[in-house]
């Protein structure tokens, strides 16, 4: 059984972890504990089916108190964030969920490591002002700036954008022609969308959710990501069968259940054999 499921599981009580709610709401906080608590159980009894489990509204409602509404976007948001896969499978069709763990992992991990910072510099911050008072009254202004504006220079650290291009270049899209220089332009439009914060670990979500749209297929990547910029979504989305420059099709958030499952395309990440 897996370790982070297992801890963020609900069992007779709403179980929220508050670091995810601090990180991506409270919601998908409440969302989160009760599908792990879900795959706990299809785990045990070996019923997974390469990592998917089968829920329904009705479920989650009555064990979280979400209505439809409420996990609709929160369902929306981990969607984008990477952390939720869904696939649309049988008939008539049904939601299949898939936990990410990897990236769920790295949210945990990310608040936690930035805890630890401001603890750290906190800390720093006191022995400063203790060796600043140690310091001799009748020290000259000179020997106090030789020591302020000494050799060491303090690195400066990469901002967001900087991160952002480096996830970019390891996946080496460098060496597939225009869809390095697209998802920077992608990236750009990103980053000016002021109402909805882009952090690093959405950036690393939206990536591997790209790639497991697209595989190796390079045209795909281009599809995807003009028509991803053209819509201004704010993820990645495959484009319509008909699609020809001019967008008309649906994103995820607009209907999670409502399209058949041979026609909505927007959950499906690479199926693994028959189910």
């Amino acid at each position: 059984m897996n370790a982070i499921a297992k801890l963020l599981s609900t069992d007779g009580f709403i179980q929220v972890n508050k670091t995810l709610i601090k990180k991506i709401g409270l919601h998908e906080a409440i969302l989160v504990g009760e599908l792990c608590a879900e795959y706990n159980y299809w785990d045990e009894q070996g019923k997974l089916e390469d990592g998917y489990f089968y829920s329904t509204r009705d479920n989650i409602e009555e064990n979280t108190g979400l209505s439809e509404h409420y996990q609709r976007k929160a369902l929306s948001h981990l969607y984008e964030l990477g952390i939720i896969l869904i696939e649309k499978r049988g008939l008539p069709a049904k939601n299949y969920y898939k936990i990410d763990f990897n990236i769920l992992l790295s949210v945990i991990e990310t608040s936690s490591c930035q805890r630890c910072r401001q603890q750290d510099t906190e800390s720093v911050q006191i022995n400063n002002n203790k060796q600043e008072k140690q310091v001799n009254k009748n020290t000259s202004k000179e020997v106090l700036q030789d020591f302020a504006f000494g050799s060491k220079k303090s690195t400066k650290k990469p901002n967001l954008y900087t991160k952002c291009v480096q996830l970019i270049d390891s996946y080496d899209f460098s060496a597939w022609g225009n869809i390095r220089s697209m998802l920077l332009n992608y990236l750009n439009f990103r980053l000016s969308v002021k109402d909805k914060s882009l952090y690093i670990n959405m950036w690393k979500g939206m990536l591997n959710k790209l790639a497991n749209l697209c595989g190796d297929d390079i045209q795909k990547y281009e599809d995807v990501i003009q028509y991803s910029t053209e819509r201004g979504y704010l993820s990645f989305y495959e484009p319509s069968n008909n699609y020809s420059g001019s967008v008309k099709s649906k994103p995820y958030e607009a209907d999670i259940t409502s399209e058949p499952a041979e026609e909505n395309q927007l959950f499906v990440r690479h199926k693994r054999g028959s189910t």
